[in-house]
């Protein structure tokens, strides 16, 4: 009988895991020509960003000493995401949705002490720009690197990347990214603000259950949703919104939704899926059967409005089968997207139904195409809204 081959896990390592028997917790360390390593202190990384440390792990088998804590980066390398100002920094945080740990549990990075060059002063703050940070108008002129190297830091945002597995964050593939404004626990003492008055100062007093004002873009909250997603993840729009049509669309064309908050509120979540094509989750989770070609324009009445069949153009297409979702998304040129018999082009009633338009809907005499390729679907619209307003009136305690 043949020895058995030995199969290498491919399960990823978790990431600032419990210290192992060999492992201890040390109060401080000393660093040559760095200084005093401890908890709450910041350093800068080889790599130009910084690390707030929570914790110094000795190695007593490598008899090495490692640094536990958030990754924090200058605003101008963020790639536009917020404005490009001297010394101010962002907490950046990946967290993967199969690790149940909170997210600055799981998220705190690990590095060896050759990776660090300096100590460097961070205010952790949540009040708005310029406020406790470097001032830009000195009276006289302060040399760059001067700045960069001496001058405190301050970070007011933390960027937040979600990952359905790890796995899917080593490969870089994410499901969400939330830029935030640091929370009042988050700040330190003498540079916290309650959430009422960050309120209060960016929009005046507010009637609970009234109208929300837009903020501006440099005093926002985002969350984004990746565009590069496997249409089967559960955050991408077209895996479920209660879209009455083919879900998910395995489009070629991203999709991006993002929410924008006001300071002192709290970012509503995302709409869960309505519809999946696992039926497990359709068993486990309630969720509805994906919807089909065939579902969507099947039951179009002949007399209604932009169904005309007779003057949609010829084709000599391969046909294909309208049981299944609609294999592209929907562009104002069409998106490829034919008739199932491939005998004829589908009409601009057959091309809103695929985009979830209600049959009543009525558009405008001309750019009817335009309309319905620009739009984000109604129902997908409805179902984010809802959510909005959910987390609104949560926060009102109305609800």
């Amino acid at each position: 009988m043949g020895r058995l081959s030995k199969r290498k896990s491919s399960a990823t390592p978790v990431r600032n895991g419990p210290l192992k028997a060999y492992m201890r917790e040390l109060d401080s360390y000393q660093l040559p020509n760095v200084g005093k390593l401890c908890p709450k202190k910041a350093v800068q990384l080889r790599d130009g960003d910084f690390l707030k440390i929570t914790l110094v792990v000795l190695d007593n088998l490598r008899n090495e000493v490692s640094l536990r804590g958030w990754r924090l980066r200058r605003t101008k390398e963020l790639d536009g995401l917020l404005p490009k100002k001297r010394n101010e920094v962002c907490l950046v945080i990946e967290v993967d949705e199969d690790d149940a740990r909170e997210p600055k549990v799981q998220g705190a990075e690990e590095v060896p002490l050759s990776e660090v060059t300096s100590l460097r002063r961070i205010v952790m703050t949540n009040r708005p720009y310029p406020e406790c940070s470097f001032s830009e108008k000195e009276a006289r002129p302060v040399p760059d690197h001067i700045v960069y190297t001496e001058y405190p830091l301050v970070c007011r945002w933390k960027l937040v990347t979600r990952f359905a597995t790890a796995k899917k964050r080593v490969a870089k593939s994410s499901s969400e990214k939330a830029l935030l404004v640091l929370r009042e626990d988050e700040c330190e003492h003498a540079y916290g603000v309650d959430d009422e008055s960050l309120r209060f100062a960016f929009r005046g007093r507010t009637v609970k259950g009234g109208a929300y004002v837009v903020p501006p873009r440099d005093e926002t909250n985002l969350v984004e949703i990746d565009a590069d997603l496997e249409p089967e993840t559960e955050a991408v729009p077209e895996e479920g919104l209660g879209m009455p049509v083919a879900e998910p669309y395995k489009s070629l064309s991203p999709n991006l939704f993002r929410r924008d908050i006001g300071p002192g509120e709290v970012l509503p979540e995302f709409p869960k899926p309505t519809h999946s094509s696992d039926v497990r989750q359709q068993i486990l989770k309630g969720r509805k059967p994906l919807r089909t070609v065939a579902d969507a324009i099947s039951d179009i009445p002949e007399s209604c409005s932009n169904h005309d069949v007779e003057g949609a153009a010829k084709k000599s297409l391969a046909a294909y089968d309208a049981s299944v979702p609609l294999p592209r998304c929907i562009t104002t040129g069409g998106g490829g997207n034919y008739h199932p018999s491939g005998r004829r082009a589908l009409t601009l009633r057959e091309h809103a139904c695929l985009q979830a338009f209600p049959l009543e809907h009525q558009f405008s005499k001309t750019g009817v195409m335009r309309q319905i390729g620009n739009a984000v679907p109604p129902v997908v619209g409805k179902t984010v809204l809802e959510a909005v307003k959910d987390a609104l009136m949560k926060a009102d305690g109305l609800i």
